[in-house]
């Protein structure tokens, strides 16, 4: 481990030099080749000045300039050729230094939570190119990384905002809260779901049932016993229903059931127990009251009956 260290300690110092190295020689060859593009648009300007037929009476000082300039623009190319022949060439790798970086970049997720905060900036300016980012509506941001050597990498990424209402993404949970509640989903589920889906508040963090809750409450969305309460006809008749209709009070059915002798499912959508409506199931519920039967099953009631 310790000569993996020395080599990559040796890799980086080496490759900052060899970083700033060539970037002064660019800085040299733009700016002798920038002295080559000024020096031949002035020597093109002074022959089309020569050639003029308005300009033969001063031609003789027009052509010195010409050939001034046309001796700037010699020396600039031989300036420029002697630098580029002077650029320096890429510095050997030795291969000991090649192994250890292939065996770092192939343990890059182990190693990467122990480097340092320093040691991971510098590599991503060694990888990436560049990174563009777009704020788009509801809270999301596109991030395009441009990699070394050409491959782009896009995501999208919530950010936390001020509010999302009345925006798309909104509506999207929106839609699969109310999809979900029709089933009898909890808030629970709801907001575990959501989290899965990729979804986040306004805020950012994940979705509690706290936020679902509410969320549902801004938008009129009801479940469980709350469907009742707010006036929702369910597919069958309720406890209350049932206990007026057969003229007993709630809590023998609860008795009932606790005991076995009433069998009946929990509706999931309603949160509560509902029997079928009909004259039979009235039937059944008298003749369990009076005794003659000693116990009563019921199939599950649906919404579609």
């Amino acid at each position: 481990m310790a000569v993996k260290s020395n080599a990559s300690n040796s890799f980086t110092t080496g490759k900052a030099a060899a970083r700033m190295r060539a970037a002064m020689a660019l800085a040299v060859r733009v700016a002798t080749s920038t002295s080559v593009s000024r020096n031949r648009y002035a020597s093109y300007g002074s022959f089309r000045a020569v050639a003029s037929r308005a300009n033969r009476l001063i031609a003789a000082t027009l052509e010195k300039r010409w050939e001034a300039a046309l001796a700037e623009l010699e020396q600039s190319r031989t300036r420029l050729a002697d630098e580029r022949r002077r650029a320096p060439t890429p510095a050997a790798i030795p291969e000991d230094l090649r192994e250890a970086f292939a065996d770092v970049g192939r343990r890059m997720p182990e190693v990467w939570p122990r480097v340092t905060a320093e040691a991971r900036k510098e590599l991503l300016r060694t990888l990436v190119s560049g990174v563009n980012l777009t704020r788009g509506e509801g809270g999301v941001a596109t991030v395009r990384v441009v990699w070394v050597g050409g491959s782009v990498t896009e995501t999208a990424v919530p950010v936390p905002v001020h509010s999302l209402r009345d925006s798309r993404r909104e509506q999207a949970v929106l839609d699969r809260v109310r999809e979900w509640a029709a089933t009898g989903e909890t808030d629970e589920a709801m907001a575990a779901r959501l989290n899965a889906d990729g979804f986040a508040p306004c805020r950012g963090g994940e979705f509690t049932p706290g936020v679902v809750r509410k969320l549902r409450g801004r938008a009129g969305i009801r479940v469980g016993l709350g469907r009742l309460r707010g006036g929702e006809r369910p597919p069958g008749y309720t406890m209350a229903e049932v206990a007026r209709r057969i003229g007993v009070d709630v809590s023998w059915l609860s008795h009932a059931i606790r005991r076995g002798r009433l069998v009946v499912s929990k509706n999931r959508e309603f949160g509560c127990y509902l029997f079928p409506r009909g004259r039979d199931t009235i039937v059944q519920l008298r003749a369990l009251k009076a005794g003659t039967v000693r116990q009563v099953s019921f199939p599950e009631v649906h919404k579609n009956g």
